[in-house]
């Protein structure tokens, strides 16, 4: 995160990354069912354009890395939420 001196100015970068997890437990002989890991990325940014009114723009999921879930070695699913983008206006009185 960065922010200018007045805080007028700010951007926002956020990583992360959810790792592998359990999904359901399997049932004799069938393994476990899990959620693979997979990164994230968002991003965000707010500046002035008038005297009091600010303008922010946000972007999330920009890898739009799948969820796939696995069961042993069988894909059971996997699909995309895709990227999502949002545009603001901020009026100070």
């Amino acid at each position: 995160t960065y922010a200018n001196e007045s805080g007028r100015v700010s951007t926002t970068v956020l990583y992360n990354i959810v790792g592998k997890r359990i999904v359901a437990a399997g049932g004799v002989p069938q393994p476990d069912v899990y959620e693979l890991a997979r990164p994230s990325l968002d991003a965000s940014v707010r500046f002035p354009l008038f005297s009091q009114v600010s303008m922010s723009l946000n972007a999330s999921n920009l890898l739009d890395r799948p969820y796939e879930e696995r069961q042993g070695d069988v894909v059971r699913s996997s699909y995309r939420t895709g990227r999502s983008y949002s545009l603001g206006l901020s009026l100070r009185r």
